[in-house]
């Protein structure tokens, strides 16, 4: 019968030691911890926008792509009716 009491105190210490090692998130770690979650925040809004400036960036490089292709597509074609021309 003593070998079930110490079972049954084993079991309770090692469930009072889950219970102390559980992380709580509370009012007081929150306010500790303010500057690094301001850090994350601001890292995260840097994040955003810097991949909506590269987004902008590719539709600004495509749309400059076509126009060249457009404007040499017309130099060749004027250059073709000068020599036709002369």
């Amino acid at each position: 019968m003593w070998w079930k009491k110490t079972k049954q105190r084993a079991f309770v210490e090692e469930q009072e030691k889950k219970k102390e090692r559980r992380f709580k998130i509370n009012y007081s770690w929150i306010v500790h911890h303010i500057p690094f979650l301001l850090f994350l925040f601001g890292l995260g809004i840097l994040y955003i926008a810097n991949g909506h400036y590269m987004v902008d960036n590719v539709r600004k490089t495509n749309k400059l792509q076509v126009k060249v292709k457009e404007l040499h597509w017309e130099y060749l074609t004027r250059k073709s009716e000068l020599m036709y021309h002369s």
